[in-house]
């Protein structure tokens, strides 16, 4: 559906009777100017047509004067150009739009430009005349010429840009197409819908067609229906009639042969019940065939059904397996994840134990390099005492060198008189020591790491 305001069809011919009229009262007031030719008017300027805007309706022609030329043949060309335009306008009052169209459309070549843009303005009204004529009989073909009034409009504007009654007429030729696309809208969804009206009244139709059919088809098969009851019910009276006066003569026969009968009948009856006997037989062997035959198929069902559980079972036992093979497989890795781990760990605590070691020998080289500094200078003061102290104490001196080269370290410090005089520690029992407090310091590491791993837990790992 069109996003436009719907209008009817009466609003279109109002709108085109409205223009006829302005255009025939607007050629009927100016029918003292239509005589007149643009060389009436000196300074040039024509004379303007009315434009009634607020009924938007196109104005009329314009008539007017071209300016006046400066040379004798620019004169006589734009005399030729005044008289195509002055007769132009003749012709287009006078209804004939084809012969001012070609008029106007001859005037437009003139160098004047208020010339040609009255002339174009006035080609548009052609167009827009026909337009209105065409609007109720081809609104397409009504489009199409007010598409090119416009143009034409346009035209005198780029002639004229002050030449309002163009800018105008071109809107109300605007407006114009958009009220015949509207109407065209309407008029194609008014005849959809009909369409569509005839479509559901045919099948409307045709249902009624078709009930009529059927209550036609049933009234004629209760006819046939009643008219057979009848004939049946005529049938049996006759049977009836027949049967009594067949009685009426089977009587005597029958009271003859009643002892006949009887015990025909009890023949009868005996025969009849052998053979309900034997129906009894059939029967119940036919009840015992089916019931071995659904007990077979029972069997059969159950036979198979186990097989399904079997398999399924198989299935399932595979599947488990595939799984416990998974999970093996996945505990496996991540034992494998876990060693490394541990490994990884156990590599970083023995080089923490090793760089241990080497700072604690690197400590003990230094406590050993002091002590053998200070037994130095022990032994170099000692040295100083002995070239000062008297000739006693120089008897002494080959004990202490004697001392010396036998790889013994001499204490420093000066020793008290009356105490027992202390022993150097030699170099073995140093390194003896010094081993003595890496193995310690070892065993506490270990220690300590088995406390470590005693509260350590694995976990699963989440990569």
């Amino acid at each position: 559906m069109s996003s436009h305001t719907r209008i009817s069809r009466l609003d279109i011919v109002m709108v085109i009777i409205i223009a006829i009229l302005l255009v025939s009262l607007l050629s009927g007031t100016a029918d003292a100017k239509a005589g007149q030719v643009v060389g009436d008017h000196p300074q040039g300027q024509a004379v303007p047509s009315a434009v009634d805007i607020q009924q938007f309706q196109p104005s009329e022609s314009r008539s007017g004067d071209a300016s006046e030329t400066e040379s004798e043949g620019e004169a006589s060309q734009s005399d030729s150009y005044e008289a195509a335009y002055n007769q132009g306008v003749t012709h287009y009052r006078g209804g004939d739009y084809a012969a001012a169209r070609e008029l106007f459309a001859h005037s437009t070549g003139v160098e004047d430009s208020q010339l040609e843009a009255k002339s174009r303005f006035n080609l548009a009204n052609c167009d827009y005349a026909e337009a209105v004529g065409l609007a109720e009989q081809d609104s397409q073909a009504a489009i199409e010429k007010l598409k090119t009034a416009i143009s034409h409009y346009r035209g005198a504007l780029d002639a004229d840009s002050n030449d309002s009654d163009s800018r105008a007429n071109a809107e109300l030729a605007a407006m114009l197409i958009e009220k015949l696309q509207e109407q065209q809208e309407q008029d194609q969804q008014e005849q959809e819908h009909q369409h569509q009206n005839q479509d559901e009244q045919q099948e409307q139709e045709q249902q009624e067609q078709e009930q009529q059919e059927q209550d036609q088809q049933h009234q004629h098969q209760n006819q046939d229906q009643q008219q057979q009851e009848q004939e049946q019910q005529d049938k049996e009276q006759q049977d009836e009639k027949n049967q009594d006066q067949q009685d009426e003569q089977n009587q005597d026969e029958q009271n003859q042969d009643q002892q006949d009968q009887q015990e025909q009948q009890d023949e009868q009856n005996q025969d009849e019940q052998n053979q309900d006997q034997q129906n009894q037989d059939e029967q119940e062997q036919e009840q015992q065939d089916k019931e071995q035959q659904d007990e077979q198929n029972q069997d059969q069902q159950e036979q198979e059904q186990h097989q399904h559980q079997n398999q399924d079972r198989q299935n399932q036992e595979q599947e488990q397996q595939e799984q416990d093979q998974q999970d093996e497989q996945n505990q496996d890795e991540q034992n494998q994840d876990e060693q490394n781990q541990d490994e990884q760990n156990q590599d970083e605590q023995n080089q923490d134990e090793q760089n241990q070691d080497e700072q604690d020998q690197e400590q003990q080289d230094e406590q050993n390099q002091e002590q053998h500094e200070h037994a130095q200078q022990g032994q170099a003061e000692k040295e100083q005492e002995q070239h000062d102290a008297p000739s006693s104490a120089q008897a002494g001196q080959p004990n202490d060198e004697q001392e010396q080269q036998e790889g013994q370290v001499p204490h420093f410090g000066h020793q008290p008189q009356g105490e027992e005089e202390v022993r150097p520690m030699t170099k073995e029992e140093a390194e003896k020591m010094l081993q003595a407090v890496r193995d310690r310091d070892l065993k506490r590491r270990y220690e300590k790491l088995r406390k470590t791993q005693r509260y350590y837990q694995p976990v699963d790992r989440d990569w």
